[in-house]
């Protein structure tokens, strides 16, 4: 099997087993406390999608800390960040592969848990 279409078919299940997951909690939250499944689902869907668009976000920061702020050496400290910065990228050829060393990375597991909120809502609208 191909490398592509092997890794399309775990994040679907994967996808799937998400939305199969939300559903039960969904089901089970409209039992325990009498809301409409829709309603609930739709919730869940929303929350799932959330949650998972901020547990993709990864990546290096761009070492803007706030440790010296309101110091009266805080020029001192932003600019030992800046050189160290400076002599990290240096070190790593940071501009010759940008693409390895950008500042936000998507993760494809994180997409995959977003598929599986979007399946629940989908699944929400149309029951």
């Amino acid at each position: 099997m191909y490398k592509p279409i092997k890794k399309l078919s775990t994040s679907l299940a994967f996808s799937i087993f998400s939305a199969i997951t939300g559903y039960l909690a969904a089901y089970l939250t409209s039992n325990y406390t009498g809301w409409n499944l829709q309603d609930v689902m739709f919730v869940i869907g929303i929350s799932i999608i959330s949650l998972a668009a901020f547990f993709m976000v990864g990546g290096n920061s761009t070492d803007l800390g706030l440790q010296g702020l309101g110091q009266q050496t805080s020029h001192y400290i932003a600019n030992v960040n800046l050189e160290t910065t400076r002599q990290e990228r240096e070190s790593t050829n940071y501009h010759n592969s940008i693409k390895n060393h950008r500042t936000i990375k998507a993760s494809f597991n994180g997409f995959t848990i977003i598929l599986g909120g979007i399946f629940i809502i989908l699944t929400s609208i149309i029951i």
